[in-house]
């Protein structure tokens, strides 16, 4: 199965959870936002939706600083 992260393709070998992909990425997810698939997901939806072939992820990081 194939999805676009950050619009770049990345294949997976299992189904899974967002919340479980972004956890297996290495991804913090006090300091990440979801979008998928067009819309922006509260981090409580991660593990509800079952990643699907053609899936768009974009996962912004936040950055502190000054």
């Amino acid at each position: 199965m194939q999805i676009l992260l950050n619009s770049e393709k990345e294949t997976l070998e299992k189904q899974s959870t967002i919340s479980e992909f972004l956890l297996a990425k290495g991804l913090n997810p006090e300091t990440i936002i979801v979008e998928y698939n067009g819309k922006i997901l509260k981090k409580q939806e991660w593990s509800d939706i079952e990643l699907q072939d053609q899936d768009q992820l974009e996962v912004l990081n936040f950055v502190g600083g000054g």
